[in-house]
């Protein structure tokens, strides 16, 4: 089957169960948040403030993506988690900027 026909007939058979076209890759897009935001952990720790801000913007973006595209409540939540979490990352890469300047 071709690639287009087969997604328009995945788009309406999810669109025809009741839920949204694209609420299955809503935990794909979570799971992809959560791989920036331990990268970006990863890059806190060895002082790459820059690559680490970004990757924790990313993982913050993603989460709210994840959240736009699913009406379960559990996937909300932990996307709502994370993306408090890659605020929070982000915040330490500013205080260790700061740490930096003085």
């Amino acid at each position: 089957m071709r690639p287009i026909f087969a997604a328009l007939a995945l788009v309406l058979s999810a669109t025809a169960a009741g839920q949204s076209a694209t609420a299955q890759f809503a935990p794909g897009q979570l799971r992809l948040a959560r791989s920036e935001l331990q990268q970006a952990e990863q890059a806190l720790s060895r002082r790459e403030y820059d690559l680490a801000r970004q990757l924790a913007a990313q993982a913050g973006l993603d989460a709210r993506i994840a959240y736009g595209m699913s009406d379960s409540q559990f996937l909300r939540r932990d996307a709502v988690q994370l993306h408090e979490d890659s605020a929070h990352l982000r915040w330490l890469v500013l205080q260790a900027n700061a740490a930096l300047a003085r």
